[in-house]
């Protein structure tokens, strides 16, 4: 029972982690679309260039919470699609911190090769669909002109004299979700003890967490029990806990059961594929071992490309709880150009 909860314990938490940086990261775009009126991200979804361009530039920053921040945007149909594509194209999860860690210059040629070719792929995904965005039954972002009226109206001194249900639990559960994420977890350290992507979520996530408190003691009762509670908690964080917590339970039994080194040895072309393969998995973790390989001389740069480009860390795992159509479209178009550059950079390259 011991070994069973000392194996499962950080699986869980690192799934409690990831959704609740999901939801935080909403609940902070539906306070931004309330003090904005609603003028927040017209200027990113205004052209399509600039929303496939914020797209890339937040795909490249370091580990998965500008992919978290782009995936929230979609689902709440406030970017196009060439822009997610643009920026999971982009994004190598957390493996871009050990990247450049290990070795800076050319984890810098990779981000800019990845954006380049991210870039352009979102312009012609935007071009082909016509600048489609997510559409869902339930309208998300919905701002009504009483939210701005009663926001005027509305103090931290009246909402906490007369504190409702939904606005304690949110309060407490931020709370409960600081306690969680200051808990070791130990998901991501295996692969290099001396370097934790994991700590640097965790503190970002912390931070972003105790910045939301303001507005959840600020914003009006109607807001926080239409928009806050009864959309974000009631309609997204079990959906989204259970498929990551789906994907994370997969990722563990197959690092544990496959030993993917021993068929990487079989020929460059099948190892192309199977980096394309371990790269549709929706996690960051077993994406390390191909900048192990590399870093040793047994693969070149070709399935290292390959791998980076079909990847995207966690942030397939809430894109797939919300869309699991558009899941599949990513990752096909994705897995299509990882191919095609990895073998053109081969022919090229060589073992570079």
């Amino acid at each position: 029972m011991g070994d069973f909860i000392e194996e499962w314990l950080p699986v869980l938490l690192n799934a409690l982690q990831i959704t609740s940086f999901v939801v935080v990261m909403m609940l902070l775009i539906e306070y931004l679309n309330i003090r904005t009126r609603g003028k927040f991200f017209v200027n990113i979804k205004a052209k399509s260039w600039k929303s496939v361009l914020a797209g890339s530039l937040l795909g490249i920053i370091p580990g998965c919470m500008g992919s978290f921040f782009v995936v929230s945007l979609f689902s709440h149909g406030e970017i196009t699609i060439g822009a997610l594509l643009a920026n999971f194209i982009a994004t190598t999860g957390d493996e871009s911190f050990a990247l450049l860690g290990i070795m800076p210059l050319k984890a810098l040629l990779i981000f800019s090769f990845l954006f380049i070719i991210s870039f352009i792929a979102g312009l012609l995904m935007d071009k082909i669909t016509k600048n489609y965005t997510y559409t869902t039954k339930n309208k998300h972002l919905v701002i009504h002109q009483h939210d701005y009226e009663d926001m005027k109206y509305s103090t931290i001194k009246e909402n906490f004299k007369h504190l409702s249900l939904s606005r304690a639990l949110l309060l407490f559960l931020l709370i409960l979700l600081i306690i969680i994420i200051l808990l070791p977890n130990t998901e991501h350290t295996n692969h290099n003890e001396s370097f934790s992507p994991e700590i640097i979520l965790n503190y970002i996530l912390g931070i972003v967490s105790v910045l939301m408190i303001y507005p959840i003691m600020k914003l009006p009762d109607h807001f926080i029990e239409e928009h806050l509670w009864g959309h974000i908690i009631k309609q997204h964080f079990l959906r989204l806990f259970f498929w990551i917590l789906v994907g994370l339970v997969g990722v563990h039994l197959l690092e544990n059961f496959v030993n993917i080194e021993i068929w990487i040895h079989n020929n460059i072309y099948l190892t192309i594929l199977i980096a394309i393969i371990i790269g549709i998995i929706p996690a960051s973790g077993p994406h390390f071992i191909f900048i192990s390989l590399y870093l040793g001389g047994i693969i070149p740069i070709s399935v290292l490309l390959a791998n980076s480009i079909t990847q995207d860390g966690h942030a397939g795992l809430p894109l797939l709880a919300e869309s699991w159509k558009t899941f599949l479209l990513i990752k096909g178009i994705k897995i299509i150009l990882a191919f095609t550059i990895a073998v053109i950079a081969q022919l090229l390259l060589g073992w570079i």
